[in-house]
């Protein structure tokens, strides 16, 4: 799964929500550089760690594909 829809699973999951009724998450952070960066990290047994903010949570993607959300 792409780095950038376990972010928006995770914060349905975390908000109650359905994923198709969230703010689309490009408002936030660019999906597709999200997913590059996460998975070129994890090729190279890297540790990238990205914090953003997406709908009132602060979300923490690492690059071994881990999504944490703080309401």
């Amino acid at each position: 799964m792409a780095p950038s829809t376990a972010v928006v699973e995770t914060v349905a999951y975390a908000t109650d929500r359905d994923p198709t009724t969230l703010d689309p998450l490009y408002e936030a952070i660019d999906p597709d550089a999200l997913d590059r960066l996460i998975r070129s990290s994890a090729d190279r047994s890297a540790e990238a760690v990205v914090r953003f903010s997406y709908l009132d949570c602060t979300i923490t993607v690492r690059a071994d594909g881990t999504v944490v959300v703080d309401r």
